[in-house]
């Protein structure tokens, strides 16, 4: 429980910088455009900021449906929908432009 509230502080954290620094708007289209920036060149600082903060989106699920059910049998359900929602994700983030040129 301690590590999915610590999660969810990084998460609003980095969300509220990049929001303050004007990292990105408010839309998902300069929100992909930002982490595409980000991952292409990673060493810089507010690159950093940004994939810190799609790290900690990409595990926010993983870690509310483990903190819940792990000591269950709907723990598999919940891996298998990260994983799901992590390969979703991705490909939105990376290959979006892909499929809004057709």
């Amino acid at each position: 429980m301690i590590f999915s509230i610590f999660l969810t502080f990084i998460l609003f954290g980095s969300f509220y910088f990049c929001l303050k620094n004007r990292f990105f708007e408010f839309n998902f289209h300069s929100i992909r455009y930002s982490l595409q920036k980000a991952v292409a060149s990673p060493s810089n600082k507010d690159s950093i900021i940004l994939l810190v903060f799609f790290l900690s989106f990409l595990l926010f699920p993983l870690f509310w449906g483990l903190t819940f059910f792990l000591k269950t049998d709907a723990n598999v359900v919940v891996v298998l929908i990260f994983m799901t929602w992590c390969y979703n994700w991705i490909k939105y983030i990376f290959l979006g432009e892909a499929e809004d040129r057709r």
